[in-house]
């Protein structure tokens, strides 16, 4: 199967005070159909695991042309790009009946369970990537962000409720430190246009994690400390 597709219902629980999705309810979406391709191309969680591997997320970006809104029927296509040095990239899109509305690029990596060192992708799955060298890359280039100085304005502690199957604070979470920091810089739910997170350490059971942003017109960057950075664009 060269591309896997899910149709979901937005549900209450996933949306804020305006019935629209919240960033973090994406990123959910994303690493959801993501885990189903990768067990069905028979590069899973589990199959990684049986070789002392594990999948984690480098780097994504995200545009959002319209967000969903509540009890909206959504289409979520997604396919792997091929690899990228140590990189296995993979793409993702949002549809409402025919209307795109969201797309991502994200860059994984997979790493010695034992070690959390860096292993080569083409040793381990590219035999298993399909070819779809004829589907679209969103975002041809996530390289690092340019780390900024920014005044801590929000510590937030990782709860048992935080922690993923691999043990560490799941990717979606911090996409709810982003929205968190963010409205307390415009002072209301931030309406995102684009962004793009690096995340840097995994955060763990108990860490403090300390944020904060800057602003400037709709351009803005938020730091996690060690554990991520992001930068985007407000609508």
């Amino acid at each position: 199967m060269n591309i896997y597709t899910e149709d979901i219902l937005v549900r209450p629980h996933e949306c804020g005070q305006n019935e629209r999705i919240k960033l973090h309810g994406i990123l959910n979406y994303f690493q959801d159909v993501a885990a189903e391709h990768a067990k069905i191309l028979r590069m899973g969680m589990e199959d990684l695991a049986l070789m002392d591997r594990l999948w984690v997320l480098s780097r994504l970006k995200v545009k959002i042309f319209r967000y969903p809104m509540l009890r909206e029927k959504l289409f979520l296509r997604t396919y792997p790009t091929g690899i990228l040095k140590l990189f296995v990239d993979r793409q993702y899109e949002i549809y409402s009946s025919d209307q795109l509305l969201a797309v991502c690029s994200s860059l994984w990596l997979i790493l010695n369970a034992k070690t959390l060192r860096p292993q080569d992708p083409s040793k381990i799955v590219k035999n298993l990537l399909p070819d779809n060298r004829k589907e679209k890359a969103y975002f041809q280039s996530l390289d690092r962000i340019n780390s900024q100085d920014v005044f801590p304005i929000l510590e937030l502690v990782v709860g048992v409720s935080d922690i993923d199957l691999n043990g560490h604070l799941n990717n979606a979470v911090y996409a709810r430190y982003i929205e968190d920091v963010l409205g307390m810089l415009i002072g209301k739910e931030p309406d995102i246009d684009e962004i793009q997170i690096n995340f840097q350490h995994a955060g763990e059971l108990h860490d403090h994690i300390k944020c904060g942003g800057t602003l400037s017109g709709k351009n803005f960057y938020i730091s996690g400390g060690n554990y991520f950075c992001a930068e985007g664009k407000l609508r």
